[in-house]
Order: structure tokens, then C-alpha cells, then sequence
């Protein structure tokens, strides 16, 4: 009997006999595509793990083969390949999904010629078990991320009948099918006929055009400005997902007499003509261009390029239009713009652009009067399907005698054959959607793209170069020859950053460093565009050793806090946006990882940056709460690293005039408060502050008003807090000292007001709106919490927090605490998942057995027969438990994962290696299964430190 016969007998007995009996990681489930969970994260996790696997699915789209191909070859490294059994039902698999199956080395597969072919079923060889998932999904995107779809995963030895009864079926199907070859694609390519899909399943626009909710939310916001008379206005919407449109529709609702659009490339005008018609309608007639050979005479809609425009301003009246449109309206600070600007005199001017975060010193927001209409950004664009969906693949660069590319590879190396001949394997690899590649690439040195132009096309892949002297002229004429198909791939540094519309573009490549989130968007955003018969869009960044890699996972989700916990999570995980996917092969995933642990994610220049970048959007200088409110720059950032707001604002260039007696009331505030893990306290201080005494009842109401959980622990607990009763009386770290010794309130009976010195301090009103700020900054965090309970799932917390939080009558330094603390019957369990303490790794191998279940042990030097064992196996225990990664990559921050139980009978007792001492375990049972990604991540980052071993 091995471990494995009694883990899957204590999880068929959960699974199949009685839910309430403890159950591991190979217990049976339902797999679905809700709550966070997906079947696509399942399949991708069993893949990644396993020595062996088999698949029959009837339908597959190209798109899914995207991140399958990054995983296999992972996979195709350790010597690992499967099996796939597929066929032609319906017609659905076009000829391009066996063209790219083909090109899977590790992936035999076979056609099936069975009438009816409807199967899905993946198989997994684990070597010590096999998992199966049965059900309805099929190897689609829709399939795996987002349809109504039910699977059942079930895992047995390879002995068990129903892991036999799929063998023996998929055996006799695979014998009966034929091989996947050149000749037979040949011969289906030439009778095959596209299935008629629904609209959904293309990207295409549809006839008639209809403001999505974004459009009308937008359009609602412009209008309420300019009815509250507003002469100004900016919407900022990711590239790609319809500025014109939106205009148009904007435009259809105000109803103008007469309306400019200024844009500045004539490109871009004819397509914005008809848009504009074919929303607005019209004859003919009632659209005009205005340009050095024509003049719109009385045309109600016109439409002028910034250059022919500034050149010409003679020939228009300052009242001219009552209606002005500016497209890329960050470029606004050049002369000929603010010539156009300051001579029109409209009753409106509405300002489009996609990126407003300049680099340079010129203001967009505060041309706009500070008006910012809408934002757009590109996570919520791919959820409302505005841009086509991408798959990302992260993948090594070329690695040339030992070395990799990095900033300072030498131009030679860039360009030698055997580097092209890797980027065209890899490009081919991974394919890209339709029949025809039409491509752009993005390097770092214009003399690297025009040489990689000429070598690509060399190889049979014609390619052209373009740089910033390039004429518009020349530059159209290359755009015209990529979506004719006479051009492959277009090749440039950043020529097409911004400005561009291509919509055919259906694979971006990648192959410099990631100096700016901004820059990236720009680049992913050419290939979003939609386009009729276009499904997806296939970017391959060819990640080399570059400095700032760090930045890749927080251009991708859009990430402003400087948190490095976010960026891991992006790693690791792999988030889906929509159905677009993230992945990266074991190497980039190394490179990026090593690079956001060296980061210096807060550094000075970076904040400043931010900081800059919201003074301009808000036109003053910007509180804490307005970081908060925007999504930069998370509130821990200010407490550990400036201790208050205002020390922040110091280093920023701000005067700040406060007593310095203030500073440790702020950065209590701060430090304690503001973060909103519980916002008793700031309701408190919050009616406080409106009014100088409460009564408790008062309050009291005031906390269930708030949706607050009430008991009289908790009150204790916030007046603990709050008059400093609760934290030490000496020391660095907890102690009154560091905070002045400066209690906030005082309570008489049933009264409560604050002190009298912070009622004082409050005279002052520099002082008073820090204090208001750090209290709105904490209620806006305290919207990430459920304040109902103490504690919220998959929160973070740090052990502090948790002793406070379940109303600890004393603080505690983390030392004291350490991997678990009790407080009567109520437990906090500490587990670092991955130790970088070799020691610690093996004396604490903290796995979890499933979603469900965790292997928890003691600390050094304890039997079963102690204190610690007896609290823990007390039976009326309430275990609070708490996960973090690493200390590298998490620091003092755990997940909360809920409560837990003992599994009974489970308490084992052993000796240390090395010291010979005494220790126990326990397993321990998840009230709660784990967050799937969140779990996969964990997973997902030991097998990462596993491949570094092997692979060093």
C-alpha cells in the first residue's frame, strides 16, 4: 500500500460517499468556468506536470494552440510529448488548426474518421496517478475561459477500471485513425468549407453601428459636461477601440450646427468621414474636406489635417464650428496645434487620444480644464470586446555562444543569420491567425531593423524597414503593400507607436527591451484593431536580459501600484484578460522573474513619475486619496517607505509647513490606519472629526450603517487602538513611543471625543487635511474588505494585522508570533509556502495536498505531548490560516485562505535532520478551496524552482 492507494481512498470517499470526510489534492470535481476558476487554468496546470498525455476533442480553434505551444515546448525540453485525437465533424477544425498541430513536434496526431465524432477528453500521466477530465469543453477559447461548460476531473492509478475503460477506447479509436500528414491536409484544404459561425466568433464590425455600454457611458458623461456648460472635455480611450465612433456618437447627441474634426494624418480623415456618415447619416454633401486643393463650402461635417489646417486658418472664422474634435490630442502642445487651439472659438472642444502620460512637459489635462470625460482602458476594452483578443507568448531570444541578448549586445549580433533563423522558427511556431501573415516587428536600433529587413527578406520573408525620415508617403505605400500581402512584415523602432490603423495586422513581434509600460501598449495595440475574418491577434515578445523585463507583467495588466507582489502574481499565474491569455516558456518566465525581484519598484525616479503624472491629470497638487482613487501607487508604498503623506510630498519638491509635534499623529494615521483593513476606527474619527463628542450608540449605528461587523471585542478593541492602550510601551517596532504617545481619544462612560491636543492639532489646516486625507484614503482601501468580518479571503494581511484584527489585547512583534500564535481558542497559522532557507525546506515542507489541504508543522523542539500540539488539536479551535509565497517575494504579506480544521488522526511526530529535535504535523482542511490562481501560481512558481535546479 503506498501513499498514493490512501490519498485516492480518502478522496473517492469524499468525492463519491460522504463530502464531510477529508480529501486531498486527487479528489474528484466539477471544473467550470466561474468564480474566478477556469478549466483552461486546469488543463494548462495537469500539461505543465505531467510525463504524458492523451486528448480527444472534436473542435479546436488556432487560438487555443497559442499557449498550448508555449507549454509544449517546455515540455518538449524534458522529453515529455502526447497524443491527439481530433477529426473533421462539421467541418469545424479549418485546414490552418492541422496546419499548426503540425508543427507541435512533441504532438502525434490522428484523424478520426468516425461519423459523429463529438468527444472531449483529456488524460494526464502524472507516473504515480492519472487524471482525467471528462465533460463538455472543447480545446476552444470560448470553451475553456468563458462558456457555460461542465467537466468532471477525476484522478486514478493506472489499474483503475475507468482510467482502463478510457485507454481501451481512445486505444482503439487512435488504431482506427490515420496519421496527420502533409498529403492528408492537403486533400482536406481543397474540399473543406468554412462552418457558418456566429458573429461573436469574429471580430469583425457588424452593418449597423451601436455604442457599446463604454461608448454610451462616455457619451453620457461628455454630454452632462457640456450641458453643465463645460467648454471643454477629454476622453482617453486604449488604441484600437473606436475613438471615431465614440466621437460620432457623441456628436449624434449634442447635435451641432457645425463640427471640425482635426487629425493628423489624411488617412485617418477619410476613415473618420465615414465612420461619422455611417453613424450620423447624411447625404453626401453634408461632408467636406478641408485641404490645400479643397474647401468644405457649407458642409455640416468637416474634416481637416492639423498641418493644412494650421496653414489656412485665414480661410475660417474663430465661431466657425460649434463643434471641434481633436484626435491625438497629446500631440497638442506642438506649435501648429496651439496655432489651431487658440484661433477656434467653438462652444465645444472634445480631445481624443490613447496616451495623455507624456514624456515631455506639456499638459494635456490642463488644456481640458482638468474635464476628464472617460478613460477606457485596454483590460476593460478586451472584456467589452472592443479589440480583438490577443494571445501573448513570452519565449527566450537568441542565445549566442552562451551569452543572451541584452542592452548591450553588440549591433553584429543582432543581425547574424543564425538570430533570424531563430526568430522566423519561433514566428512560425507560433503561427498566427487567417491565412496570410501580414506582421510587425519592433526593434531597438534603426540599422538593426533595416538589417533585419533584408535578411528576412533573404529567407523568403519580405520585409521593409521604416524609420522616422521616412516620408508619409513612403510609409502608406508600405502600409498598402503588408495588407495586400506583398510585405510580410514591417520593421521599425517606433514609427508605429502611435497614429497608424492596420487593422489586418494579425502578429506583433517584439524584440527589444521594455523600457516603458506606455511604449508597449502602443506596440501590442497596432494588432488590436478588429477586422473582418480576424479572430486573434499573436504577440511574441522575444525576451532577452534586459534590465527592465520587470515591466512586461505590469504593461500587461495595466498595473500602476509599484506593488512587487502584483507583478509576481502576473508571473505566475498567467491572467487571462477576456479570452486573450499570457503565457511565457520556462526561460523568459526565469528572466522576467529574476529581473522584478531586482527591481527597485518604488525607486525615487518612478515615483516622481507618478506623481508628476497625476499632478498634471488633476491640475493640483495630488492627496493620497487621489492615488487611491486613480490605481497608482497602493497606500503601503507611503507607509513604509515615507512614514507619512506629506514626508512623501517633501521628497516630491512640495513645501509642507507642519508642527513637527503632528508627525507622529500622521504617521499612526498612516501606518496603522490607512491601509482600511478595518475602518472602525476611521468612522470613528471620522464623526469625531465633524463633530468633537459621540455617544458609543451612536457610533454603534453609525458602524452598522457602514455594513460593519459590531461586538463588544471589537469595540474594546478600536478603543485599544485608538488611545494607545494596545501597543507597547517601549521598543522601535509597536511601540507608543513611536507615535508620539499621543492617544487620539478619550472615553468617559458612554461618551467618546477626541483628545484634547488632537482637537488642538486640528486648528491647524495644513494638519487637518492630512488627517482628512489619510482617513478617506483608508475608506477607500477599507471598499477591498469585507467589513462585515474581521478578516476578508484571499486578502493580504501581515501578522500584525491579523493579531489586531482578531482583537489581541497586546501588539505583537513578528518574532513573538513567528509561524503561529493563539489567543484562547482562537489559532493564526503562518505558512511561507517556498523557503529560500534550504533548511527551513526541508524541515517545513509545506505542501498542499489540494485546494483543500495543507501539511502544516510545528515549530522546533515540539512533541504532540506540548502546549503547542494541544492547542492546535484542540477541538473547539477556530484556525485562522495564512499563506505567502516567499519572503522574497511576498515580505511580511500572507493571503488569508479562511478558517481551517485538523484532519483527525493526522498528527505525526518526528525528529529535525540536523539537530535531532523533536517536531510534529498535521493536515490541515481548508474551510474554503484556495483561489484556482492563486494556487496555480504557488504550484506554478515550485515547479519554476524546480526547473532552475535542473536546469543550473
Amino acid at each position: 500500500m503506498t501513499w498514493i492507494d490512501d490519498q485516492l481512498r480518502a478522496d473517492l470517499q469524499n468525492g463519491f460517499i460522504d463530502g464531510s470526510l477529508p480529501a486531498g489534492a486527487l479528489g474528484p470535481e466539477i471544473l467550470t468556468n466561474r468564480q474566478g476558476n477556469t478549466i483552461f487554468n486546469e488543463i494548462k496546470n495537469e500539461l505543465r506536470t505531467c510525463t504524458n498525455f492523451k486528448m480527444a476533442v472534436a473542435f479546436i480553434t488556432p487560438a487555443v494552440l497559442v499557449p498550448i505551444k508555449s507549454i509544449m515546448m517546455d515540455l518538449a525540453q524534458k522529453g515529455v510529448g502526447g497524443e491527439l485525437l481530433t477529426g473533421t465533424y462539421l467541418q469545424f477544425n479549418s485546414p490552418q488548426v492541422f496546419a499548426e498541430l503540425m508543427k507541435i513536434p512533441n504532438l502525434k496526431v490522428r484523424l478520426t474518421g468516425e461519423v459523429g465524432f463529438h468527444q472531449k477528453g483529456y488524460w494526464f500521466d502524472h507516473q504515480d496517478y492519472e487524471t482525467l477530465i471528462i465533460g463538455s469543453a472543447n480545446l476552444t477559447m470560448d470553451a475553456l475561459l468563458k462558456n457555460a461548460e461542465w467537466c468532471l476531473k477525476v484522478s486514478s492509478k493506472h489499474q483503475g477500471a475507468v482510467i482502463q475503460q478510457f485507454a481501451a477506447e481512445f486505444g482503439n479509436q487512435w488504431q482506427a485513425a490515420v496519421q496527420l500528414n502533409a498529403a492528408w491536409l492537403t486533400a482536406y484544404q481543397k474540399g473543406w468549407q468554412a462552418p457558418v459561425l456566429s458573429s461573436a466568433s469574429q471580430t469583425s464590425q457588424s452593418d449597423l453601428i451601436t455604442p457599446n455600454a463604454m461608448q454610451k457611458a462616455a457619451c453620457k458623461r461628455i454630454e452632462a459636461l457640456r450641458q453643465a456648460g463645460e467648454k471643454r472635455a477629454l476622453v482617453i480611450s486604449a488604441t484600437g477601440t473606436g475613438k471615431t465612433y465614440l466621437a460620432a456618437f457623441a456628436v449624434q447627441s449634442a447635435k451641432p450646427s457645425r463640427v471640425l474634426v482635426v487629425a493628423h494624418r489624411e488617412q485617418l480623415l477619410l476613415k473618420a468621414r465615414a465612420s461619422f456618415q455611417k453613424i450620423i447619416g447624411g447625404q453626401d454633401q453634408d461632408y467636406g474636406f478641408f485641404t490645400s486643393q479643397q474647401t468644405p463650402g457649407t458642409a455640416r461635417y468637416v474634416f481637416a489635417t492639423v498641418q493644412t489646417l494650421a496653414r489656412h486658418l485665414d480661410q475660417i472664422g474663430p465661431a466657425d464650428f460649434d463643434y471641434v474634435i481633436i484626435d491625438e490630442v497629446h500631440h497638442a502642445g506642438a506649435a501648429s496645434y496651439q496655432k489651431i487651439i487658440n484661433w477656434l472659438q467653438p462652444r465645444f472642444l472634445l480631445g481624443l487620444t490613447a496616451t495623455p502620460d507624456r514624456t515631455d512637459d506639456f499638459n494635456v489635462y490642463a488644456l481640458f480644464n482638468y474635464q476628464l470625460a472617460y478613460e477606457i482602458r485596454l483590460q476593460e476594452a478586451l472584456s467589452e470586446r472592443m479589440l480583438c483578443p490577443f494571445q501573448f507568448v513570452g519565449v527566450s531570444d537568441y542565445v549566442w555562444q552562451g551569452q543572451t541578448v541584452s542592452e548591450k549586445t553588440p549591433l553584429k549580433h543582432l543581425i547574424q543569420p543564425e538570430r533570424v533563423d531563430w526568430i522566423i522558427k519561433v514566428a512560425d511556431y507560433y503561427g498566427h491567425d487567417g491565412d496570410v501573415l501580414h506582421g510587425l516587428i519592433f526593434c531597438s536600433r534603426t540599422k538593426e531593423a533595416q538589417e533585419l529587413a533584408a535578411l528576412l527578406t533573404q529567407k523568403g520573408y519580405p520585409a521593409q524597414a521604416l524609420t522616422g525620415q521616412d516620408s508619409a508617403a513612403k510609409r502608406e505605400q508600405a502600409v498598402a503593400r503588408l495588407q495586400a500581402g506583398e510585405l510580410v512584415y514591417l520593421i521599425t523602432v517606433d514609427v508605429f507607436n502611435e497614429g497608424i490603423d492596420i487593422p489586418c495586422v494579425n502578429q506583433v513581434i517584439m524584440l527589444r527591451d521594455t523600457q516603458s509600460a506606455i511604449v508597449f501598449l502602443q506596440q501590442l495595440g497596432r494588432g488590436l484593431r478588429k477586422a473582418p475574418g480576424k479572430h486573434f491577434l499573436t504577440v511574441i515578445d522575444f525576451i532577452g536580459n534586459y534590465q527592465h523585463n520587470y515591466l512586461i507583467p505590469q504593461a500587461l495588466t495595466d498595473d500602476h501600484s509599484h506593488q512587487r507582489s502584483r507583478a509576481l502574481q502576473t508571473l505566475h499565474a498567467e491572467p487571462t484578460l477576456g479570452v486573450s491569455t499570457i503565457s511565457f516558456t520556462r526561460l523568459a518566465y526565469e528572466r522576467i522573474l529574476a529581473s522584478v525581484e531586482k527591481a527597485q519598484l518604488t525607486g525615487m525616479s518612478l515615483l516622481k513619475n507618478e506623481f508628476s503624472q497625476l499632478k498634471q491629470r488633476l491640475g493640483r497638487t495630488p492627496l493620497m486619496a487621489d492615488f487611491q482613487r486613480a490605481g497608482i501607487l497602493d497606500e503601503s508604498i507611503f507607509a513604509e517607505k515615507f512614514k507619512t503623506y506629506p514626508h512623501f510630498l517633501q521628497k516630491m519638491g512640495a513645501t509642507v509647513n507642519l508642527n513637527p509635534q503632528t508627525e507622529p499623529v500622521l504617521q499612526f494615521l498612516t501606518e496603522e490606519l490607512a491601509n482600511g483593513k478595518r475602518q472602525h476606527e476611521l468612522i470613528l474619527l471620522a464623526m469625531l472629526t465633524k463633530q468633537s463628542t459621540i455617544t458609543v450608540a451612536g457610533y454603534q449605528a453609525q458602524l452598522h450603517q457602514n455594513g460593519c461587523w459590531v461586538d463588544d471585542a471589537t469595540l474594546a478593541s478600536v478603543k485599544r487602538v485608538l488611545t494607545l492602550e494596545y501597543y507597547l510601551t517601549k521598543g522601535k517596532i509597536g511601540s507608543r513611543i513611536r507615535y508620539g504617545n499621543q492617544p487620539l481619544i478619550i472615553t468617559t462612560g458612554q461618551q467618546i471625543q477626541l483628545h484634547p491636543q488632537i482637537q488642538n492639532y486640528l486648528r491647524d489646516a495644513e494638519f487637518r487635511l492630512f488627517w482628512n486625507d489619510a482617513i478617506e484614503t483608508g475608506r477607500l482601501q477599507a471598499k477591498k474588505y469585507d467589513q462585515k468580518q474581521p478578516l476578508t479571503l484571499n486578502q493580504r494581511y501581515t501578522r500584525m494585522d491579523a493579531v489586531k484584527l482578531l482583537n489581541n489585547a497586546q501588539y505583537m512583534v513578528p518574532n513573538g508570533i513567528g509561524g503561529y500564535y493563539f489567543m484562547g481558542e482562537t489559532g493564526i497559522l503562518f505558512v511561507t509556502y517556498h523557503h529560500s532557507n534550504t533548511r527551513a525546506a526541508i524541515d517545513f515542507d509545506n505542501q498542499f495536498r489540494s485546494r483543500t489541504q495543507l501539511s502544516f508543522y510545528s515549530k522546533t523542539n515540539r512533541t504532540l505531548n506540548s502546549r503547542d500540539a494541544e492547542k492546535l488539536l484542540n477541538p473547539n479551535a477556530s484556525l485562522h490560516l495564512f499563506v505567502k509565497n516567499s519572503d522574497e517575494q511576498d515580505q511580511s504579506q500572507f493571503v488569508y485562505l479562511g478558517l481551517c480544521q485538523v484532519m483527525p488522526g493526522s498528527a505525526h511526530e518526528f525528529l529535525q535532520k540536523g539537530t535531532n529535535k523533536p517536531i510534529f504535523g498535521v493536515e490541515l482542511l481548508l474551510k474554503h478551496p484556495v483561489d484556482q490562481a492563486l494556487y496555480l501560481a504557488w504550484q506554478n512558481e515550485g515547479a519554476a524552482h524546480q526547473f532552475h535546479q535542473e536546469n543550473s
